[in-house]
C-alpha cells in the first residue's frame, strides 16, 4: 500500500506560494541573463559554491528550489568540458569509420539524456558491423592500441554485454564501447521524451545521481545500488503519480523542486512498500502487486520491482540488492531536510548542503557568472531517425521501433510533443 501524506503536502504547497522574500526562479526562464545570476562575492567562504544568502521572509521551499537550480549550474558541463567530450566522440567515430566504412558510432547514456555529471563516462554503441561474435571487439581494440588515441584500454569479453573500456589520452575521459546493441539508444531517447514531458525530471535526476554517487550507492555492480536507468524510472514513476494526484484533486501541478525532492525522499524513503508493490511507467504509470508478476524473490522481500518499459518481462530492480541502504539514505535525507526547512535561518543558511556534501569535485568547480543549466535539453549527439538505418533484423529489447515513444507508439521526431511551463 502506498500512503499519501496529502494534508502535509498541501501545507507545503501553500507555503511555496507565500514568498515575501527570495525571488522564485522559474523553471521555464532559468538559464537566461539577469537577476537569476549568482554573485559569488555574496556567499561566505565556508558555504557551498551554490550558496546565496537567504533573504528574511523567504519561503524555505523556494530557497531549496533555487539552491537546486544553482547546484545544477555548478555541475553542468562547461564549454571546455563539452569540447573535450566532443573531441573523444570525433576521434573514436573517425577510427570506427576507417575500420568499417558502413558502420556508425552512436552516443547514448548520459550524453544522450542530458544527465552528465562531472564524472560521467561516454557510452558508445557501434552498429552496422557484420562480423561474428567477439571479433569486432578485438579488432577495434587492436586499432585503438595502434592509434595512440587512448592511454588505457581493457577488453571485457566475458561479460553479459562485452565492451571495450578506454581512457582518451588527451582529455582523460573514460568511455565504454559495445557492438550491435541498440537498446541503450532506445532507452536514451525514451528518457529524453520523459524530460520534455516532466520539467522537474532532469534537475531532480542530476541531484539524485550526485546524492547516490557521494554515498557509493549509484552502481548496481558491484555495490548493489540504484543505477542510472533504475533511478530514472523511479523518478518518472514518482512524477507520474504526483501529476495524477494533482489532477484528481483539481489543483495545478506545482514545479517547486524543493517540494518535489522532499516528496521523493518521503515516498521512497518512508512510504513505499518495497516487499509488495512494483512499478510500471508504461502509459501514464501504475503500480502492481509483485506476486502477480512472480517478482517476489525467496529470501529477498526488500528488493524493488521495476518493470523495464522497453521489455516488460525484465525487472530492472532485481539486481539492486543493496536498495535497503538506498532507502535508508533517502529516509535520512527526508528527516534532515524537514529539520532544515523548519529550523531557524541562522542555523541552516544552506538547506541543500544538508544532503549534498561539499566534496573536492564541487570545490574545484567554479560557479558560473551566468546560469548555464537550462530545462531545455541539450542537442542530441546524433539525429533520432539515424538509428533506423541500422536496425533491420534487430529487436532492441523487444521494441524494434526506432522512433517509438515511451508508450510504444510510433512518433516521428517532427511530431515531438512540446509543452510550455
Amino acid at each position: 500500500t502506498i500512503i499519501e501524506g496529502r494534508n502535509s503536502r498541501k501545507r507545503r504547497r501553500d507555503d511555496e506560494e507565500k514568498d515575501d522574500g527570495e525571488e522564485y526562479m522559474s523553471l521555464s526562464s532559468y538559464g537566461g541573463k539577469g537577476e537569476n545570476g549568482v554573485d559569488e562575492d555574496d556567499a561566505p567562504s565556508l558555504q557551498p559554491p551554490w550558496h546565496k544568502p537567504r533573504k528574511p521572509g523567504a519561503s524555505p521551499l523556494t530557497v531549496l528550489h533555487n539552491e537546486i537550480l544553482r547546484f545544477c549550474d555548478l555541475i553542468s558541463p562547461t564549454q571546455a568540458e563539452e569540447d573535450s567530450r566532443a573531441e573523444v566522440v570525433s576521434d573514436i567515430r573517425a577510427l570506427v569509420k576507417k575500420v568499417w566504412p558502413e558502420a556508425e558510432l552512436f552516443v547514448y547514456g548520459s550524453t544522450l539524456t542530458g544527465l552528465c555529471l562531472p564524472s560521467s563516462d561516454l557510452d558508445f554503441a557501434v552498429l552496422g558491423v557484420d562480423e561474428p561474435g567477439l571479433k569486432p571487439l578485438h579488432t577495434l581494440a587492436d586499432k585503438l592500441r595502434q592509434s595512440g588515441l587512448v592511454n588505457f584500454l581493457e577488453v571485457i569479453d566475458s561479460a553479459k554485454v562485452p565492451i571495450i573500456k578506454v581512457i582518451h589520452s588527451q582529455g582523460q575521459i573514460a568511455a565504454d564501447i559495445s557492438f550491435n546493441l541498440p537498446d541503450g539508444i532506445h532507452t536514451g531517447w525514451m528518457i529524453r521524451d520523459y524530460c520534455e514531458d516532466f520539467p522537474l525530471l532532469r534537475p531532480l535526476l542530476l541531484l539524485l545521481k550526485y546524492f547516490l554517487s557521494q554515498r557509493e550507492l549509484n552502481e548496481t555492480y558491484p555495490s548493489g545500488g540504484v543505477g542510472s536507468f533504475l533511478l530514472q524510472i523511479m523518478v518518472v514513476s514518482f512524477l507520474q503519480h504526483r501529476r495524477r494526484s494533482d489532477l484528481a484533486r483539481g489543483v495545478a501541478s506545482n514545479y517547486n523542486l524543493g517540494a518535489a525532492l522532499l516528496d521523493f525522499f518521503d515516498l521512497y524513503g518512508r512510504k513505499f512498500s518495497y516487499p509488495t508493490v512494483g512499478i510500471s511507467v508504461r502509459g501514464d504509470g501504475s503500480y502492481f502487486q509483485k506476486h502477480d508478476r512472480r517478482w517476489s524473490y525467496p529470501g529477498k522481500p526488500h528488493l524493488i520491482a521495476v518493470e523495464n518499459p522497453i521489455n516488460d518481462s525484465i525487472d530492472i530492480g532485481r539486481n539492486a540488492f543493496n536498495v535497503v541502504a538506498v532507502r535508508r539514505a533517502w529516509e535520512h535525507a527526508y528527516l534532515v531536510l524537514v529539520a532544515a526547512l523548519c529550523g531557524p535561518m541562522e542555523a541552516f543558511p544552506s538547506i541543500l548542503s544538508n544532503v549534498i556534501r561539499v566534496d573536492q569535485v564541487l570545490i574545484q568547480r567554479e560557479m558560473p557568472e551566468e546560469p548555464r543549466f537550462t530545462i531545455k535539453l541539450p542537442p542530441p549527439p546524433q539525429p533520432r531517425d539515424r538509428i533506423g538505418t541500422f536496425l533491420k533484423g534487430t529487436t532492441a529489447g523487444g521494441d524494434d521501433l526506432p522512433n517509438s515513444d515511451k508508450r510504444g507508439e510510433q512518433k516521428p521526431p517532427a511530431q515531438h510533443k512540446k509543452r510550455r511551463y
